[in-house]
């Protein structure tokens, strides 16, 4: 593990890597990209509309297909990634697909919002296409995701309108998102 150190010698910046930890007994590195799980994270922004009756943006038409992950699955599949033999790459994914649009329908009719769906430009190099194949954490793992997708979002919906409740707003903090006023007078 290494740590970035800035050196300020009031002369020059210089920015150098030093070893913050040796560990001795790691028996391989793991590489992670976290590409849409869902769950208790305020990147998720579409939920966060939903509940405070803003419109919900889609980037894109709405026909490029995502395949939608809860975390607790993504995390159980790390664990035994991390704790197995299997040192090669593997994807921990949903292969359940879905259009990004039937997605924003799905969540406006689980949350009963009136908020209005709107697109917006796609963004660049949005691909048209996710579907992971999970072949590998199938056979080498033993793993598969078991929380479906509706299960899933009910559960993040709660969570998200938990904290409406408790606090009166979740700020929104994806790439793209614009953080919502403070409205909740309109959580259902």
């Amino acid at each position: 593990i290494f740590h970035n150190n800035r050196i300020n010698d009031n002369k020059s910046h210089t920015d150098t890597i030093r070893p913050v930890m040796a560990l001795p007994r790691v028996r391989k590195l793991v590489l992670i990209d976290f590409i849409l799980q869902y769950g208790s994270d305020p990147s998720t922004e579409i939920f966060i509309q939903a509940l405070q009756g803003h419109p919900m943006t889609i980037y894109g038409d709405g026909s490029q297909t995502r395949s939608f992950q809860f975390v607790d699955d993504l995390v159980s599949g790390l664990i035994l990634l991390m704790s197995g033999d299997y040192s090669e790459p593997v994807n921990l994914g949903n292969p359940a697909e879905y259009s990004v649009g039937d997605f924003a329908r799905l969540i406006k009719q689980l949350t009963n919002s009136s908020s209005e769906i709107v697109f917006k430009d796609a963004t660049q190099d949005d691909p048209k296409q996710r579907k992971p194949d999970i072949t590998t954490a199938r056979k080498q793992l033993g793993w598969q995701p078991v929380v479906g997708v509706t299960e899933g979002l009910a559960k993040t919906i709660d969570y998200f309108r938990n904290e409406l409740r408790a606090t009166g707003e979740v700020k929104a903090v994806g790439p793209h998102s614009k953080n919502p006023p403070n409205r909740p007078d309109e959580v259902t």
